[in-house]
């Protein structure tokens, strides 16, 4: 980190928060005694304020800057005449000022910067803007800064999450938006924009970021966690190797997905969380597992990072703040697919997404509560549950336009993303009847089974003896197991195998049914997505283009009754209805017996023939 130089500006930023700072020494600092460390090499006094408009707390490290601040007190009557002081601090301790005092603090502060020493005040976030929320007590400290560049600054210290700081810096009329960077909330901006990372970018060195978890931080705070221990005997010459794993794994969301949850997430960056983790039991094993892996294939510890670099890239931008992001929680909590083709590039867009959603945005409530982005999330949710992973990655490349590319696009936004829940709605239909398929499929396998064990029977109860082969042959097995002793009569069993017959021809029919009318969705996703890519580059004259088929009406009918056919049997015989009506046929037609005994002596000679051509090929 760079020291805080005067030079570059009066006001300086820093984003941090309560935790372990470590030095190369391996001595462990809290929050206020690294920046005094930082700053004292730099200024003579430094002033610590916290607190707000109903208390504040002051706390001066040095018993010079104590002198300073009693010297600011305005003096009345025989005091003033005669310069008496009195020492209203003692060096390391908190000084209580109540609101009643606040004027008073003001004018210290005030009294103390046009001196000609260098001077550094650190504030937080919260007394800053609550000492200098008047337009008059604003200016005069504007006044200040000229006679003070170069020499004395204000550090202000803001915790490094969206939630702690954003409300204090899009104060309308507070210092940051009309003094520091009046240029980052301008009208008009995208609710898009990174606004922390507007921030950096506009104020360059006088913004730092003490949460950085850097690799020498890590090798520091490594050395004297194995120096203090005893799960440390014997392995200090692998505590660079140890730290150059964790650093990566906090610094690579590919390598976090590699290894699992080994180590907290520690969305704030805390090094305390990474230390306090090294206790918990089996923490320090797996991370040797895993460290070792990379180990075996190097030729030197100094090259485990390269190796891992190469295996497992870093991720592209670094985000210090943290945000709580409820679409990110709801990314979180989707399913991941595993064991499908689509698996990885689902996986490379969960992990561009996630990225992009940490980064705080200007409009991150509007992002959050965007009625099509939880739509997604919700697709996303339910696809994963299901199963069904070409849902999830429409689901996914709708989310991704949503975060990457809704906004840029204009006014055919809203109509593309009517196409994108379109094409996830027909992925939905498309998942639907291909679990119909499948189930045809089952129950089809499953009366083919019954209606060869009753040919079986049939076929014994005659005593024929005739060979079986062809469509017969997987019954050969079954030959010497026991039929069932309660048989149907012959003519039962032959009215039985004709209705299985039927019942097979009538699968295989709904079968192919279901089969046209899942290719016809599979179709429309196709050519939608077509239309939507071309309105992305600025084609608009592209229109939604339709399922070309006669059967359309059937098909939403057999949609609309799926469930409920399973449940109530009035809907059940609508579809059989529809069914018979698109197929030509009945599925409840009854038949007497001679019209059995013609059926069936015509089943079994066609099954018989094609057997015969089995063995013949």
């Amino acid at each position: 980190m760079s020291r805080f130089e005067a030079e570059k500006g009066f006001v300086h930023l820093v984003f941090a928060q309560e935790d372990e700072y470590y030095l190369k020494s391996l001595i462990c600092l809290n929050l206020n005694q690294f920046l005094y460390y930082k700053l004292k090499k730099e200024y003579d006094d430094i002033y610590f304020i916290s607190g707000s408009q109903e208390e504040y707390q002051l706390e001066i490290p040095d018993p010079e800057g104590c002198g300073y601040y009693s010297e600011a007190a305005e003096k009345k009557g025989f005091l003033k005449f005669f310069g008496a002081e009195t020492q209203e601090i003692v060096p390391g301790e908190k000084k209580r000022i109540p609101q009643s005092q606040e004027e008073e603090l003001r004018r210290r502060i005030f009294r103390i910067l046009r001196k000609r020493k260098k001077q550094a005040f650190v504030f937080t976030i919260e007394s800053f803007s609550e000492l200098f929320r008047e337009k008059e007590t604003l200016e005069e400290l504007r006044e200040l800064e000229k006679k003070c560049l170069g020499k004395s600054i204000l550090l202000v210290q803001i915790p490094p999450t969206a939630a702690g700081s954003f409300s204090w810096l899009a104060q309308e009329s507070g210092w940051f938006r009309t003094w520091l960077c009046p240029g980052i909330f301008q009208e008009g901006n995208s609710r898009y924009e990174k606004i922390y990372v507007r921030i950096q970018e506009a104020l360059g060195d006088r913004c730092s970021f003490l949460n950085e978890l850097g690799r020498y931080e890590i090798r520091w705070m490594f050395r004297r966690y194995f120096l203090q221990n005893p799960a440390g005997a014997g392995k200090l010459y692998l505590v660079d190797a140890y730290a150059d794993f964790v650093y990566a794994w906090y610094h690579s969301e590919a390598l976090r997905e590699r290894t699992g949850e080994i180590l907290p997430e520690n969305e704030k960056r805390l090094m305390s969380q990474i230390r306090k983790s090294l206790e918990r039991p089996g923490v320090l094993a797996n991370l040797e597992l895993w460290m070792t892996r990379f180990l075996k294939e190097t030729e030197k510890q100094e090259n485990l990072l390269e190796k891992i670099e190469r295996e497992c890239p870093m991720d592209q931008e670094d985000n210090y703040i943290y945000v709580d992001s409820q679409l990110l929680r709801k990314l979180n909590g989707a399913v991941t697919p595993q064991g499908h083709p689509a698996a990885d590039r689902c996986r490379e867009k969960i992990f561009r997404l996630r990225r992009e959603l940490r980064i705080p945005r200007l409009g991150q409530q509007s992002l959050d509560t965007d009625f099509h982005l939880c739509a997604c999330i919700r697709h996303l949710q339910e696809a994963g549950t299901k199963g069904d992973f070409q849902t999830y990655e429409k689901a996914l490349d709708a989310l991704e336009y949503g975060i990457f590319r809704a906004e840029t696009i204009g006014e055919a936004a809203e109509e593309i993303w009517g196409i994108k829940d379109k094409i996830i709605t027909l992925s939905e239909y498309v998942f639907l009847y291909t679990e119909e398929i499948r189930k045809a499929d089952e129950q089809i396998a499953e009366f083919i089974q019954e209606k060869e064990k009753i040919l079986l029977e049939i076929q014994q109860q005659e005593g024929k003896g005739k060979p079986l082969n062809g469509a017969f042959s997987s019954v050969r097995r079954a030959v010497n197991d026991p039929v069932s002793g309660d048989r149907l009569s012959l003519a039962s069993q032959k009215e039985r195998a004709v209705s299985l017959n039927k019942e097979i021809e009538n699968h295989k029919k709904q079968r192919a049914l279901y089969l046209q009318t899942k290719n016809s969705y599979s179709d429309r996703i196709r050519k939608l997505e077509q239309a939507a890519s071309q309105m992305v580059l600025g084609n608009l004259s592209i229109s939604d283009p339709e399922i070309d088929t006669t059967a359309e009406k059937l098909r939403e009918n057999l949609y609309a009754n799926l469930e409920a056919s399973q449940r109530n049997r009035e809907s059940a015989r609508e579809m059989e209805i529809a069914m018979e009506e698109y197929l030509g046929i009945r599925l409840d037609e009854q038949m007497d017996e001679q019209e059995i005994a013609r059926e069936y002596q015509k089943m079994f000679q066609e099954e018989d023939n094609e057997g015969r051509e089995d063995i013949t090929c």
